[in-house]
């Protein structure tokens, strides 16, 4: 238990502890703050290990995974998965294209670090261009969360945006940041 600290905004910890931890969700604290203000509260939020986003570009076309994410059920999205411990962000980015779709890449971009839901979830995600693909062989996880993977043109990519195929915020962030790239 973490007591009586000072954070950059003013704000003053007055206990700390880990409430909850779970696979998938990483661990929930609880926070005992007390404002500038005088006022106390209990802040609870969860930490999640970091992540990486992978935007495969083809030419005209953009790598999409079909995931199956409990308790949502299935969704298109681009290729993302956890860093491992140790593992730099584009060594994960590598990592996990390979594993998920089987591609290689000759031409890598950072474009972005991003946050979740800052404030509620501390999970950073870097988001990667990846261009110049060479297939393989795919070496998806054993847990059977995907389905399938397609080379998706613009007009698909915003026909899945329109139908609510591509309901994940974070993919549609990585989009966003991709347009220069994979023009919608």
């Amino acid at each position: 238990m973490r007591r009586k600290s000072r954070t950059r905004s003013g704000l003053r910890v007055l206990s700390s502890r880990v409430a909850f931890r779970g696979d998938g969700v990483g661990s929930v604290h609880e926070t005992r703050l007390r404002f500038p203000s005088g006022a106390v509260r209990t802040w609870t939020y969860l930490i999640k290990s970091p992540f990486v986003m992978v935007l495969a570009v083809q030419g005209n076309r953009l790598v999409l995974v079909r995931q199956r994410r409990y308790p949502q059920g299935q969704a298109w999205e681009v290729i993302k998965g956890g860093i491992e411990r140790r593992e730099a962000p584009m060594s994960a980015a590598k990592r996990e294209l390979r594993e998920e779709t089987g591609f290689t890449a000759r031409r890598w971009r950072r474009l972005a670090r991003l946050m979740v839901a800052p404030g509620y979830f501390n999970q950073t995600g870097y988001v990667y261009l990846a261009q110049g693909l060479h297939a393989g062989v795919a070496q998806p996880e054993t847990n059977g969360e995907m389905l399938k993977v397609v080379m998706a043109t613009p007009a698909r990519v915003r026909s899945l945006l329109a139908q609510g195929g591509i309901y994940d915020s974070v993919t549609m962030a990585g989009l966003l940041l991709a347009r220069k790239y994979f023009p919608l």
